[in-house]
């Protein structure tokens, strides 16, 4: 890494999180040099830098010098493409990869998004095999293909389904079988995924959603009367439409993608039931429930 560029990087993480007039001179200096350069390492360390400064702005030109640095950034990646191997898969950068396994819902949504690609990498800790699987869903005439003591691979390129299509075709062929039984299968058939993440909304640094108003921060608000704060009425739930509906209830799911995790709430959400709130200092909040026969 070139040494003034991580001087730079070093210097801006020590004083993101401090707030004065001259800190916040020394922010935009900083924040413009790096809009014409990316460290050579700890990228992931410096998004998150960048992630600070931007939800946490000292003025306006801080937030757009930031979100300039994240557009460089991202566009570095996309051409370089360092994240889509090593240590930087499920690292959430734009332009990486990522590693896990989900289940059958969550690979749905998955499949149905644009600007990212989900594939089989490998099937660890099956309870299943796929023979005995697919045994149960296959048209008549290519059954017989399940008896034949294939590995599961081996199964699939005699059935002539393509690679990068597998994913795609055992979601279907196990939800034949019905919602619930489908995805007990398809959970048992141990099925890790890669997922290319092709467009640079689909990472931590951009999957955000949309406010109103943006917020700057003249400091870190530490004290606070709490007493007070809970008796104040909340604000009514903005309507935000069907677009930004769905825009929101993906950024909720991404952000577990991202951090390569999956909860019940957000895989079975009920998402006529989201409720979106735009809060003081810039704070927005989504309260949802789950599918009534999702509930325990």
């Amino acid at each position: 890494m070139n040494r003034r560029t991580a001087g730079l990087v070093r210097r801006l993480k020590n004083i993101a999180h401090r707030f004065d007039p001259a800190i916040a001179g020394e922010k935009e200096l900083i924040l413009k040099s790096l809009t014409r350069r990316v460290p050579g390492s700890g990228l992931e360390s410096y998004m998150e830098t960048l992630m600070f400064i931007r939800a946490h702005p000292d003025n306006v030109n801080v937030l757009k010098l930031s979100d300039a640095c994240l557009e460089r950034l991202a566009l570095h990646l996309d051409r370089s493409g360092r994240g889509r191997t090593g240590d930087l898969v499920n690292s959430g950068l734009p332009f990486s990869n990522g590693h896990g396994s989900f289940t059958r819902p969550f690979t749905g949504w998955l499949l149905a998004q644009r600007g990212m690609v989900a594939d089989i990498a490998s099937y660890e800790d099956a309870m299943f095999d796929l023979n005995e699987v697919l045994k149960m869903t296959l048209p008549s005439i290519e059954q017989a293909e399940t008896g034949a003591g294939l590995s599961n691979d081996g199964l699939l390129d005699t059935l002539e389904v393509r690679r990068e299509n597998r994913l795609a075709f055992i979601y279907r062929q196990t939800g034949r079988l019905g919602e619930k039984a489908g995805e007990h299968l398809f959970d048992g058939l141990g099925i890790r995924q890669t997922i290319r993440l092709q467009d640079r909304k689909w990472s931590r640094a951009f999957n955000r959603s949309r406010r109103n108003s943006r917020f700057c921060h003249d400091g870190l608000l530490k004290r606070f009367d709490h007493r007070t704060l809970l008796q104040h009425p909340a604000p009514r739930p903005l309507d935000p439409g069907p677009r930004t509906r769905g825009e929101i209830v993906n950024v909720i799911k991404a952000s577990l993608l991202l951090a390569d995790r999956e909860t019940d709430p957000v895989t079975y959400m009920d998402e006529s039931s989201l409720l979106f709130y735009e809060l003081d200092r810039g704070i927005s909040v989504a309260l949802y429930g789950m599918s009534a026969d999702r509930q325990m």
